[in-house]
């Protein structure tokens, strides 16, 4: 049991640990180059369209404007909020609003005004609103029917 399975080979001043202890060498930047602003820099208008947002910040901003962060994967907080993300975005096709993060915010605000729910707390904004959007639903498909069967009538 007296063999030696390694042997210590001796340092080339030249090798690479004998240059990681020598003087300090300055890094450039982290930041890419055309990529220097701060997160708290004012978005331009090409980052402010509502999918060019999700994909930098890689959130939903449903989840920036309940700051659901944290929570977000919770089915509790996870099935209200996709409902009220996929209404709005219907609701900007709809309009024929551009898809934009002010433009989801102004709809989210004014389904709020509306129902009086923003000084509520989290849970019961939720229902408020989600039960507000399946109200809402059901009058669209009520006067899409309408109106469906208002054309057959014209038509006879």
């Amino acid at each position: 049991m007296t063999e030696v399975f390694r042997e210590r080979i001796a340092q080339d001043k030249n090798s690479e640990s004998a240059i990681i202890g020598s003087d300090p060498i300055e890094l450039k930047s982290d930041t890419l180059q055309g990529n220097e602003n701060k997160a708290s820099d004012d978005l331009s208008q090409e980052e402010k369209k509502l999918d060019i947002w999700e994909g930098l910040k890689n959130k939903r901003y449903i989840d920036e404007i309940f700051d659901t962060h944290n929570t977000k994967d919770e089915f509790t907080i996870k099935m209200p909020t996709s409902e009220i993300d996929k209404f709005i975005r219907t609701e900007l096709e709809k309009r024929g609003y551009e898809k934009t993060t002010e433009n989801y915010k102004r709809i989210l605000e004014e389904m709020e005004t509306e129902i009086g729910s923003s000084h509520l707390e989290l849970f019961k904004r939720f229902t408020k609103i989600t039960g507000y959007i399946r109200a809402l639903s059901k009058l669209y498909k009520a006067r899409e029917l309408r109106d469906k069967y208002r054309m057959t009538d014209d038509e006879d």
